[in-house]
C-alpha cells in the first residue's frame, strides 16, 4: 500500500507501526484484544496505545501526501502555511505570489473559508509591499472579502435548506402524511429559492436546483422534478468538471435515474446508470476522490429499476456479485444505500418466490437498523417480513410478529390506511375459522387497495411493496 511504501524500512516507533498496521489489515473485523496477543512480543502493553495512536496520526500523513493533487482544499492550506513561514521571514514578494496562487485556487473551487484566509494573509503581506500601490490593493482587498463573504453566507443558506430537508428525509423516503406535505410546500415559497439569480455560486445552484427537484419529488410532480435535474445537469455540462463537482454531479445523476423510473422512463434510465457506473473512465483524473461505495450506489439503482420493469430474474443474477463487493468493502456504507439495498434484494427474490432468502435480507436489514434511519423503509420492511411468512406458511410466528408489527407501527404513527387494511387481511389469514372466506375476501381487498394507490397520502406505501399483484396473484 502508500502508507507502507512510505515506512518501509524505518526503524523504532515506525518500525512498530508498520508491525501493528499489518496485523491490524489482516483482520476482518477489528478486534484489540487478538491484536495485543499478536504484537505483544513487539509492543508491551503500556506502549501499545501510544504505538495505536501514532500509527493513527501516520496514516493521516499518508493520505494527506497522497490526496493533494486531487482535493484542492490541501493543496491550498500547504500554500497559505508556506506563504506564512515566508512572511514571517519577511520575504514579502515570494509571499505575495504564493499567496495569491492560493487564493485563485480557492476562489475557483469555492473554497470561500480558505478564500477569507488567503484574503487575511493578503493584508498582512501588502504592508511590506511598495507603498505607492497599498490603497489600491488594499481597497482590492477589502472589495473581493465581501464579495467572497456574500458568497459564503449565500451557499451556507442553501447548505441550511438541504439540511432541513434531510431530517425529514431521514425518516420520510415518501411523502405520506399532511405535515411533510406541509413542509415540502412551505419549502418551496422560501425566497432563496424562487429564482436562480439568488444563488451566487455553482455550489448555491446545485443546492437550489436539487432542492427544488426533491420538493416536486415529494409532492408527486414528477415532470417538474426532472425538470430541475435537467436543469442542473445542464449546468454541469456548461463549465469544466473540477474535483469538488464530482460527487455533486454523481448525486445529480442518481436523482436523474430516480426520477426517470418513476416517470417509466426505463430505457432512459439505463442510459443514466451507465453514466454513473462509467464515471471513473469519463474523469479519471478524479478517480482517487471517487467514492468508494459507489458500485453499491450503481447496484442500489439498479435492482430498483429491476424491481420496476418488474425483472426480477436480472435484478437476482446481479445479487452474487452484490455480496462479493459487500464482503470487501465491509460495513462502511451510507445507511440510505445500505437499508435501500437490502430490502430492494429481499424483494427480488421475493418476486422469484425464493422467499427463504427474501427473509434472510429482510431479516439482516431489520437487525442492522438500530438508529430508525429511513423509517417508513423499515415500516414497510416490516410489513414485508410478515407477508414472506404468509407465504412461507408460518402461521405461528405470525400471530406474534403481526402483534409486535402493530406495536411498532402505531407507537411510531405508522400506521396508515394501506398498513391497516393490510392488517385486517392479516387477522383473517390468521383466524382459521375465516380461511374459508379468503376466495371471496382477496377480490374485496384487491378493491381497497386499487382505490388507495392514487391517494397522495398513501400511493408511497406502494413504492415498498406492489400489494396489487400480489393480491391479483392469490385470486
Amino acid at each position: 500500500t502508500f502508507f507502507k511504501l512510505n515506512y518501509s524500512g524505518k526503524k523504532g516507533g515506525e518500525k512498530a507501526c508498520i508491525v501493528l498496521y499489518d496485523v491490524i489489515d489482516r483482520q476482518k473485523k477489528y478486534d484489540e484484544k487478538k491484536i495485543k496477543k499478536q504484537v505483544g512480543e513487539i509492543i508491551n502493553a503500556c506502549s501499545f496505545s501510544i504505538i495505536k495512536n501514532r500509527l493513527f496520526h501516520l496514516i493521516l500523513d499518508t493520505l494527506r501526501s497522497y490526496y493533494p493533487g486531487t482535493l484542492p482544499g490541501f493543496s491550498v492550506q500547504q500554500m497559505i502555511e508556506k506563504a506564512k513561514i515566508l512572511q514571517e521571514k519577511q520575504l514579502a514578494e515570494p509571499a505575495w505570489k504564493l499567496i495569491r496562487k492560493a487564493k485563485q485556487s480557492a476562489l475557483i473551487n469555492e473554497l470561500f473559508p480558505e478564500a477569507l484566509q488567503t484574503l487575511k494573509m493578503e493584508r498582512k503581506i501588502i504592508e511590506f509591499l511598495d507603498s505607492e500601490i497599498y490603497e489600491k490593493l488594499i481597497a482590492r482587498n477589502l472589495e473581493e472579502e465581501k464579495s467572497v463573504i456574500e458568497k459564503h453566507n449565500n451557499l451556507t443558506g442553501y447548505a441550511h435548506l438541504q439540511s432541513k430537508m434531510f431530517t425529514i428525509y431521514r425518516a420520510n423516503i415518501v411523502a405520506r402524511n399532511k405535515r411533510v406535505i406541509a413542509f415540502f410546500k412551505k419549502m418551496l415559497k422560501h425566497p432563496l429559492l424562487q429564482n436562480e439569480s439568488a444563488a451566487l455560486s455553482f455550489g448555491a445552484k446545485y443546492h437550489f436546483y436539487i432542492i427544488k427537484s426533491d420538493c416536486c419529488r415529494y409532492l408527486g410532480d414528477l415532470k417538474k422534478s426532472y425538470e430541475h435535474v435537467q436543469k442542473l445537469i445542464a449546468l454541469f455540462e456548461s463549465v469544466p468538471m473540477l474535483s469538488h463537482k464530482i460527487i455533486m454531479y454523481l448525486n445529480t445523476l442518481q436523482q436523474k435515474v430516480g426520477i426517470q423510473s418513476l416517470r417509466g422512463k426505463l430505457n432512459d434510465s439505463m442510459q443514466s446508470i451507465r453514466k454513473i457506473r462509467d464515471i471513473g473512465k469519463s474523469y479519471p483524473q478524479f478517480a482517487k476522490i471517487i467514492p468508494p461505495n459507489l458500485p453499491f450506489r450503481s447496484a442500489m439503482i439498479e435492482t430498483d429499476l429491476c424491481l420496476r420493469i418488474p425483472d426480477y430474474e436480472t435484478g437476482v443474477a446481479q445479487i452474487p456479485r452484490i455480496e462479493a463487493e459487500l464482503k470487501k468493502i465491509g460495513n462502511v456504507l451510507p445507511k440510505h444505500i445500505e437499508y435501500t439495498l437490502y430490502n430492494n434484494i429481499a424483494l427480488l427474490y421475493f418476486g422469484t418466490k425464493d422467499y427463504h432468502k427474501a427473509l434472510d435480507w429482510i431479516n439482516k436489514l431489520l437487525n442492522e437498523n438500530k438508529d430508525e434511519y429511513a423509517l417508513d423503509l423499515i415500516c414497510g420492511a416490516r410489513i414485508l417480513f410478515l407477508i414472506i411468512h404468509i407465504e412461507l406458511g408460518n402461521d405461528d410466528l405470525l400471530e406474534y410478529a403481526a402483534q409486535s408489527t402493530h406495536r411498532y407501527l402505531t407507537t411510531r404513527k405508522r400506521k396508515y390506511k394501506v398498513e391497516g387494511i393490510f392488517l385486517d387481511l392479516l387477522k383473517i389469514l390468521l383466524n382459521p375459522h375465516r380461511k374459508k372466506d379468503l376466495p371471496k375476501i382477496y377480490p374485496q381487498m384487491l378493491v381497497k387497495f386499487k382505490k388507495l394507490k392514487d391517494d397522495p397520502y398513501e400511493k408511497g406505501a406502494f413504492e415498498f411493496f406492489d400489494y396489487i399483484s400480489w393480491l391479483e396473484s392469490k385470486i
